[in-house]
């Protein structure tokens, strides 16, 4: 042997006995936590602001109104509106609550002879007309007992990847109807006492992008570093997947074009067909998407395929409001843990179908959106439009139009739909809207409230749409074929667009897919114009009579936020951050059935282009190899000027690694990204951390940890 060759042997005998004997008793502490069992508990507080009451005037009276700051005020019909706080608790690996406490803090009365505003009367958007506001509870009115008389109400444990959490409601505002008095805690303590059961929840992957999203999902975060410790789930793939879409043998090749584009853009994209995974039964392909979760570790799925050709599976559900119904969800295919019908029954989707009679899992693990397809020509129509969209910036991507219709006496669309521009403080909690003005969009309206001779007749959405839209917010009447006051054949005959719309509609049973071509199908899909996706209801929509706290507009609001406030950019991780900001309240009227019936219709992928003047960047890849590989993006409606990517890596064997990269992009157009590459020589666990920023925007940052062996970085 030569002397280079033996030094070389040398070389990495050394490095793997150094391997063998600091790095791997380090993976094993890194791999399990004290599997000891033992009681623990969590303790938190909140904190309150004092509340503000104004005066409210309704048709029967003076009220007052409750407002407290995060806190979104809730009541049955008929009931006291009091504000209720959303609590969302990392619950710690390997254990089970037993046990929870609540501790308030100093009772401040803030005076007496309230009236409280009743709750108001909800009804599905189908409907046209109603008589009044349902009368006061008397009852709960007249009486001597505190209302709502309990401080904490527990909801249920969901899991996300893995991860257990506690979705409750705190009450910090009492009321003794009969005297008026009214009172709040500044403060209140949630104790949480739970017992190790040795138990890991099967859907757990380990990975650093599940443990960020967990830090944005939940109050508490000290727990979210213990699941870190856990082992991970087995890979069988040396590539992760992005992207899978599910269709059938005949329609595969059809999706060749927007794989490819996919592909080419950083989005890892496979396609599985109902032959792959061998059934077409909605069980067997939750069971598929759930192995490939597990495996490819994907974040997003496209069902490719009408109702007919890949079946959504039926969840049953009561509105709470007088009527229950039986409809097709794809969030089954979203959410991947346990049964939806634990009691066996023929009503799938029970508050009890869940694992133990608990609630059915809610919170996802992939993200969904579905092409209602039935053949070749409809796969084209979606896939041109998608690209059209996506293939670059476009000045009418400035252009929002707001469409509301008359719902109910005293109750208006337009009402409604004005709080999803600029912000909104309504009925107690915040969310961003749409922006509007110099650092927004153009915002148009379209409301029978302002519209004088009967409300704004059809050519006025169909000229909008025609001219060149880029979103549309609806709230209005609708049926399986007619929304937006247009009916399936003015889709057809009436629209002529080639500059693709973005809708969000409230309305009635516009995306009730498993009927034969619902209107949501022929706007997206049977046809060349109209929109490139759309967020629609498969069953009713809800609104209140004279308020604009119906349940679907909380999903609606949401939506915007996700986008605009927390800057959660995919449209399927939108809509169902829209759904998890309101499951505290999964198990009030009408709710639930909003939070099944919500689909969208296109690609879950897709994010919207932004025109507000400025860039809005998104850190799209961080992945390993020889260093590390970063990738920016510009989602803004404007070039980014001055680009600053920093890049840090710190760790290694006795934290020997300490390493700052930084590049400077001086122009970044929009929809176009940056690449940087970065060496690094060590060995062990290493943390990244991306910062990006232009002079004239907020900073984003990414966090994610990683193993480097050498200059090899694998990405955890």
């Amino acid at each position: 042997m030569k002397k280079k060759e033996r030094k070389l042997v040398s070389w990495m005998i050394g490095i793997t006995l150094v391997f063998l004997f600091v790095f791997i008793p380090a993976l094993s502490t890194y791999a399990e936590i004290n599997n000891v069992a033992h009681n623990h508990s969590i303790s938190f507080v909140y904190t309150f602001d004092s509340p503000i009451v104004n005066k409210i005037e309704q048709e029967e009276g003076l009220y007052d109104q409750v407002i407290l700051n995060d806190a979104p005020n809730y009541g049955n019909p008929g009931a006291p509106e009091l504000p209720r706080k959303n609590v969302k608790i990392c619950i710690p690996p390997k254990t089970e609550i037993n046990n929870i406490k609540i501790i308030p803090g100093e009772k401040i009365v803030l005076g007496s002879n309230f009236y409280i505003k009743p709750g108001g009367s909800l009804f599905p958007l189908s409907e046209h007309s109603f008589s009044s506001q349902p009368l006061r509870n008397e009852t709960i009115y007249r009486s001597n007992e505190t209302y709502p008389g309990q401080l904490f109400s527990q909801g249920s444990i969901y899991w996300f990847r893995g991860y257990s959490i506690l979705i409750a409601s705190l009450y910090p505002v009492q009321y003794i109807p009969s005297s008026g008095i009214l009172y709040y805690f500044p403060n209140m303590e949630v104790i949480i006492e739970t017992t190790y059961t040795g138990s890991l929840n099967n859907q757990f992957r380990g990975l650093s992008k599940d443990a960020e999203q967990m830090q944005k999902n939940v109050d508490n975060l000290p727990e979210i570093h213990q699941y870190q410790t856990m082992s991970r789930s087995p890979s069988e793939t040396s590539s992760d997947d992005d992207l899978l879409i599910i269709t059938t043998d005949s329609l595969a090749n059809a999706f060749n074009e927007f794989v490819d584009y996919h592909n080419n853009n950083g989005i890892r994209t496979i396609v599985k067909t109902l032959s792959d995974i061998g059934s077409d039964d909605p069980d067997d392909i939750r069971d598929y998407i759930r192995e490939r979760y597990l495996i490819n570790h994907i974040e997003y799925v496209l069902i490719g395929g009408d109702d007919h050709i890949i079946p959504a599976k039926r969840l049953w559900v009561d509105s709470g409001a007088g009527s229950s119904i039986e409809m097709p969800s794809d969030l089954y295919y979203s959410c991947l843990d346990g049964t939806f019908n634990y009691d066996g029954d023929d009503k799938w989707g029970e508050p009890n179908d869940g694992v133990g009679g608990g609630d059915v899992d809610l919170m996802a693990e992939v993200y969904i959106g579905r092409a209602c397809v039935d053949n070749e020509n409809e796969v084209a129509n979606f896939v041109d439009k998608t690209l059209a969209y996506l293939n670059g910036y476009d000045s009418y991507h400035n252009s929002v139009s707001m469409a509301g219709e008359v719902l109910y006496p005293k109750t208006y669309g337009g009402d409604y739909m004005d709080e999803l521009i600029g912000n909104s403080s309504a009925h107690g909690y915040y969310t961003e809207g749409i922006p509007i003005g110099e650092d927004g969009y153009n915002i148009s309206t379209l409301y029978d409230r302002d519209w004088s001779g009967g409300g704004w007749p059809k050519i006025e959405i169909i000229n909008k749409i025609n001219s060149d839209i880029h979103i549309i917010n609806h709230l209005g009447h609708g049926s399986s074929d007619h929304f937006m006051k247009m009916y399936e054949s003015d889709v057809h005959d009436s629209l002529t667009n080639e500059k693709y719309v973005f809708i969000y509609s409230q309305a009635c049973y516009a995306g009730a897919f498993d009927y034969d071509n619902c209107i949501g199908e022929h706007i997206t899909t049977k046809t060349a114009h109209g929109s490139f996706a759309s967020i629609l209801n498969t069953r009713s929509g809800w609104g209140v009579i004279e308020s604009t706290d119906g349940p679907s507009q909380r999903y609606h609001r949401q939506f915007w936020d996700a986008i605009f406030g927390e800057q959660i950019l995919e449209i399927s991780k939108t809509n169902q951050d829209s759904k998890e900001d309101n499951l505290y309240r999964i198990n009030d009227p009408c709710m639930r059935w909003c939070y099944y019936q919500l689909h969208l219709f296109g690609d879950p992928t897709l994010i919207l282009y932004d025109a507000a003047p400025g860039p809005r960047l998104q850190i799209s890849d961080v992945s390993g190899g020889i260093g590390v590989n970063i990738e920016v993006k510009n989602r803004g409606g404007l070039a980014a000027q001055n680009v600053s990517l920093n890049v840090y890596i710190a760790g290694g064997m006795f934290g020997l690694i300490n390493k700052t990269t930084q590049e400077m992009i001086p122009i970044l157009d929009v929809g176009d990204s940056a690449k940087l590459k970065t060496l690094v020589f060590g060995l062990g666990r290493i943390e990244i951390t991306v910062i990006a920023s232009t002079p004239d925007t907020n900073v984003i940052s990414k966090s994610i940890n990683g193993m480097i062996f050498g200059f090899l970085v694998l990405i955890q």
